[in-house]
């Protein structure tokens, strides 16, 4: 793990900062107006833990991360069955799920064909919820 870096751009910032890696509890956020860089899991987690409290939140990233729906798999009785009094046959069906998402998952391989198309599909995924939603003409 290397240090907390912080961008010289930021040097101009004239408010308090602070890097998740250094994190200053006796720190009071409520009703402050907050800006979080970056929209890894340290944001992610940041931004969950605060948002109740501050006044005004601001999230700046440079692209947003890839998340995907996850597809949760409802399993018959018979399967179920099948797992409990022949634990092999969960082990095998583990594995292929591991192999479908871990293994053969292109989408997360920049340039690549399954990411480009993951990256169109998903946008006009949530393009089309977004318009449906604010009802955007």
């Amino acid at each position: 793990m290397r240090a907390p870096h912080t961008p010289k751009e930021f040097n101009a910032f004239k408010g308090t900062m602070l890097h998740t890696a250094l994190w200053d509890t006796s720190l009071d956020l409520t009703n402050k107006v907050v800006g979080v860089v970056g929209s890894g899991s340290s944001a992610i987690q940041v931004i969950t833990a605060i948002a109740p409290t501050v006044k005004e939140m601001h999230c700046y990233q440079r692209r947003p991360p890839h998340v995907l729906e996850r597809k949760q798999e409802k399993y018959s009785t018979t399967c179920k069955m099948a797992f409990k009094f022949f634990p092999p046959f969960m082990w095998i069906v583990r594995l292929l799920i591991f192999l479908k998402f871990e293994l053969f998952h292109f989408t997360f391989f920049p340039g690549s064909k399954g990411n480009i198309f993951g990256e169109v599909k998903l946008t006009k995924k949530w393009l089309m919820k977004l318009i449906r939603k604010y009802n955007f003409v």
